[in-house]
């Protein structure tokens, strides 16, 4: 169902889409701008997964109930944390296509800090 309301949101940020069709989001752009919320998705699986070992699907599962995140949200963050070396990924980006994150490949995260 989230996929098919995202193709009908008024406001994408980041890719993220709103799950809402609302006219004052368009009339407003500079108050949506502010929010970055692919970057706050990052910050959230850090918190919430620290220390484990698991699928990008189990993740995406695990945590996008009651969010507005797709899975492709989760593909990509996940992506950009490998590659800033923030979460480790089995098979590497060096063994998988480019720009890919398959629903199978397992990320560990490391643990949290404190």
């Amino acid at each position: 169902m989230k996929e098919i309301m995202a193709k009908e949101s008024s406001v994408v940020e980041q890719g993220v889409p709103s799950l809402t069709y609302s006219p004052a989001d368009v009339s407003m752009p500079l108050l949506f701008s502010l929010s970055r919320p692919l970057d706050d998705l990052e910050d959230m699986l850090l918190s919430r997964f620290a220390g484990q070992k698991l699928s990008m699907l189990k993740i995406y599962e695990d945590h996008n109930v009651d969010t507005p995140y797709v899975r492709k949200n989760y593909k990509e963050v996940l992506g950009k944390m490998e590659a800033a070396g923030k979460v480790a990924a089995e098979p590497s980006s060096a063994n998988r296509r480019k720009n890919t994150f398959a629903d199978h490949v397992i990320v560990t995260f490391p643990k949290e800090k404190g």
